[in-house]
């Protein structure tokens, strides 16, 4: 695994490892994809990285110049991982890792955010119960973008406090980009 583009493209990236069989990172090709999408629109942004397990979209963002990302994740190895990662690229005051089972681990969260990358098990159906409590807990700016990728098998989701931007098929996956709009 590796950055692909912005300050520390190249860089590798600590992956989950062998024994871990249920982390699956964003696949590179769907990383690129996902920030080619986004562009520019990156920079600057206060990002948070839900179901983290290796960082890598987090730290993607933080290489294309967001300001900061926060970490959510559940599993001690992939808390690890994500402690190795944000040490190689050095960018420790740039973030903060928070362990817990989403939803519940919200209400631990202070900060409002621009970025939401949302990358969760395939198997579990997270996105609706974790995205309404973004929006409940007041953790979304007005304009802030949400990002979920899930199995293009998935059902579609809609959120009433969300618009769709764009909905991309890319290979077994599909990336959902909605804009949130507070007003």
């Amino acid at each position: 695994m590796r950055i692909i583009g912005g300050e520390f493209r190249g860089r590798r990236l600590k992956g989950p490892g062998a024994k871990n069989t249920f982390t699956r990172p964003m696949l590179d090709r769907v990383r690129e994809s996902l920030f080619n999408i986004l562009g520019h629109r990156v920079v600057n942004l206060n990002v948070i990285d839900l179901c983290s397990g290796t960082g890598s979209l987090g730290l993607e963002a933080l290489s294309r110049g967001a300001n900061s990302c926060v970490f959510v994740e559940k599993s001690s190895q992939n808390i690890k991982t994500i402690s190795h990662n944000i040490k190689t690229l050095e960018v420790e005051e740039k973030t903060k890792i928070i362990k817990g089972e989403l939803p519940k681990v919200l209400k631990l969260v202070s900060l409002q955010f621009d970025l939401v990358l949302f990358d969760p098990p395939f198997a579990l159906d997270l996105a609706q119960e974790t995205v309404p409590k973004l929006i409940e807990l007041n953790l979304l700016n007005s304009g802030a973008i949400v990002v979920i990728e899930r199995s293009k098998l998935s059902k579609d989701l809609v959120f009433s406090q969300l618009s769709l931007e764009s909905k991309r098929i890319i290979g077994d996956s599909v990336l959902w980009i909605f804009n949130y709009d507070k007003n």
